[in-house]
């Protein structure tokens, strides 16, 4: 019993992240045909626009010593956390883009109802 519903929790927890829409009035569209509209229009008006970003993150280093100095573990190492820089893509639009689909959307005749914005 326990494993069957540990197996069905994760399931649960992550259908809730699909966004819902319901109806406002009655919408000339369907859900579907919206969503392609304000898909193609808002991807249009914001397209994907990778830019590398960096963050500084903190990696532990080993590094080569005499076994006698201080910190030297028995193999002849130690190790020292050693800040360094990491790069990543990100989509600069992704925000405008999101508000730009919501908005069309809702122009269409549908309101987002989930609590996670989608």
């Amino acid at each position: 019993m326990n494993k069957c519903l540990f197996a069905v929790f994760p399931a649960i927890i992550l259908s809730g992240c699909a966004a819902t829409w319901e109806p406002l009035g009655t919408p000339t569209m369907t859900l579907q045909e919206a969503n392609n509209l304000c898909e193609t229009e808002s991807l249009a008006q914001y397209p994907v626009k990778n830019e590398v970003a960096t963050r500084s993150v903190e990696k532990q280093v080993s590094l080569k010593c005499n076994k006698d100095d201080d910190g030297c573990n028995s193999s002849g190492y130690k190790y020292e956390n050693k800040l360094g820089v990491e790069s990543y893509p990100l989509d600069v639009n992704i925000n405008s883009r999101k508000a730009a689909f919501t908005a069309c959307m809702a122009k269409q005749g549908w309101r987002n109802t989930s609590w996670l914005p989608g």
